[in-house]
């Protein structure tokens, strides 16, 4: 099982999978000892979803066309993402499936989630993923209570919980101050300062304000009668 390879999923083909169950049974099925062969599928189960999110966001990251801007950053970023999409799943396993409350909003505790193929463990975890990220869930699954017209957020729990996973569709960063933005600040300045101007200064601009570099200049000395 190569994290690196494309592998397919229930439907063959769809390159969105990093390994599924079907795939792990088959690579191990020449393990002659039952005992032995279990125990490897099991890992081989652990490790597949344990990296499903770290495949989904390389796999996004690396769609990026180079000449998109922020492209750059977020393929340098990407190590650092698919971390912590791995911290995210195992709190999820390690820490939310062994609490009650993961018991009763999901119905399996750790070992009942570990006994399911690795395509609903990666149902039920998105599930929990998402209505995470939407805020109508605690870190734990429990829904935020209703209160009238308001959402009632549930008592907080001190948790280590990392960042979610980085959704499927990845948007480049916008730059940080557009051209029209960088000239509006300018103008702004320059109102600024034209109301603290000497009267020996003046500064020469266009009727619609600083339009280019050269425009920022000083105007000559003159004398006022």
């Amino acid at each position: 099982m190569g994290a690196n390879k494309a592998t397919s999923g229930p439907g063959g083909g769809n390159n969105k999978t990093y390994s599924s169950s079907r795939e792990i049974g088959l690579m191990n099925r020449d393990i002659k000892d039952q005992k032995q062969r279990a125990i490897k599928t099991q890992q081989d189960k652990n490790e597949a979803f344990k990296e499903q999110g770290a495949y989904n966001t390389r796999r996004s990251i690396n769609k990026l066309p180079s000449f998109l801007p922020g492209a750059a950053i977020l393929k340098s970023l990407s190590p650092k993402l698919e971390e912590n999409s791995r911290k995210t799943r195992k709190f999820f396993t390690d820490k939310v499936l062994t609490d009650p409350r993961g018991l009763k909003n999901f119905g399996v505790n750790k070992k009942q989630f570990e006994s399911l193929s690795v395509e609903k463990q990666n149902q039920i975890y998105n599930k929990y993923i998402t209505t995470r990220r939407d805020n109508k869930t605690d870190g734990y699954g429990t829904v935020f209570r209703e209160s009238g017209n308001q959402v009632v957020q549930a008592p907080l729990v001190a948790t280590t919980m990392p960042v979610e996973d980085l959704p499927q569709q990845i948007k480049a960063p916008e730059s940080v101050m557009t051209s029209e933005e960088a000239r509006a600040k300018a103008n702004l300045l320059l109102k600024k300062k034209r109301g603290k101007r000497t009267r020996g200064s003046l500064i020469a601009t266009s009727p619609q304000g600083i339009t280019d570099d050269k425009d920022l200049t000083l105007g000559k000395k003159s004398l006022l009668g």
